[in-house]
């Protein structure tokens, strides 16, 4: 009897929240993640596919870090130039015990755009 986590939501407006809060959900099978805190917390134990997108405007740079609980997990870099756009996509594959949290942290100082930026995950098995 498997159990099906996954999860998928996006940004809606910009914002410097930290960890960011993905807002808009799109999907929240197993209701891991909580779009209020921006916190995926594993509704069980197992290998989990984590991907986060981040995207900056106009001469911005964003570093976004993916947290298991406390440990950084995976980096990403965005480095817009003037009037244009430019976005990074992280994808981890990590164990994750239940009721870990996950989320994406920003450096200080800096901002995700609306819509592009988005934060998905789905256990892909169970620990045995």
């Amino acid at each position: 009897n498997a159990t099906l986590v996954a999860f998928s939501a996006y940004v809606s407006m910009d914002t410097e929240t930290s960890p960011v809060v993905f807002d808009v959900i799109l999907l929240n099978q197993g209701n891991g993640y909580d779009n209020v805190t921006g916190v995926f917390r594993a509704p069980v134990s197992g290998i989990y596919v984590i991907i986060w997108s981040v995207e900056a405007f106009n001469s911005q740079d964003i570093g976004a870090q993916l947290y298991v609980d406390e440990e950084v997990v995976g980096h990403t870099w965005s480095d817009a130039s003037a009037d244009n756009y430019d976005s990074s996509t992280g994808i981890v594959v990590t164990s994750v015990k239940r009721d870990s949290r996950v989320y994406v942290m920003l450096q200080e100082g800096t901002r995700v755009d609306a819509l592009q930026s988005s934060f998905s995950g789905w256990l892909l098995g169970r620990n045995v």
